[in-house]
């Protein structure tokens, strides 16, 4: 069932094996958009890991020096960064939004006196057309396997809260970061009904 990151990729080959004889149509579109929710959700999990088994030692530094010090509007500009660079591969094209105005330290422009007095730092991620929306093509996939675990993700291991805004009807999908998401029964996120909350037996899962 869909509760959540546990879903596993041993699951695809049960989905798309045996029982797919003798169903209609229906059925088999019904079995590939579950083998693509699965499939999407283990790439996630996998990124998860991977970040713990590779850069496990930025978040201890981020936390404890350089989070405690940064302006918020420079650690949401960096958090900006990272995603519009290293991540369009799983979401699809993505730009920064909400730009505020940052005036740049005296110090640093009497060093480099070419500088502007100010700049413009985007506080937040849009996602155009976000990859695993489409490709899981449900709600709840992309509150269990995506929006819940990175969530939860970037808050306890770089102390970064974010709010993951995904829009349904466009397949579009923004992260405000240092922004307190709601308690998830009171999300809009969840806030859905028709086919595009997934029901599985019957029963719908968020």
């Amino acid at each position: 069932r869909m509760g959540g990151i546990g879903w596993n990729c041993r699951g695809c080959s049960e989905e798309g094996g045996a029982r797919i004889q003798g169903y209609s149509t229906s059925r088999y579109v019904y079995i590939d958009t579950r083998i693509r929710r699965r499939v999407h959700s283990c790439i996630l999990a996998n990124l998860h890991c991977a970040s713990a088994v590779y850069i496990g030692w930025i978040p201890p530094i981020w936390k404890k020096y350089l989070q405690p010090v940064m302006d918020p509007r420079l650690a949401n500009a960096s958090f900006v960064l990272v995603f519009v660079t290293l991540f369009p591969w799983l979401m699809g094209p993505i730009k920064g939004i909400d730009e505020v105005d940052y005036e740049l330290p005296k110090p640093l422009r009497t060093l480099l006196p070419f500088l502007p007095k100010s700049v413009k730092l985007p506080q937040a991620i849009k996602a155009e057309r976000c990859r695993f929306i489409e490709g899981t093509s449900c709600a709840s996939g992309c509150v269990n396997s995506c929006k819940v675990p990175s969530q939860n993700w970037l808050f306890e291991d770089f102390g970064m809260p974010i709010h993951i805004q995904p829009n349904y009807d466009d397949f579009s999908c923004q992260w405000k970061f240092n922004v307190t998401p709601p308690p998830l029964m009171e999300d809009e996120a969840i806030m859905v009904s028709g086919p595009r909350l997934a029901t599985i037996d019957g029963l719908a899962y968020v």
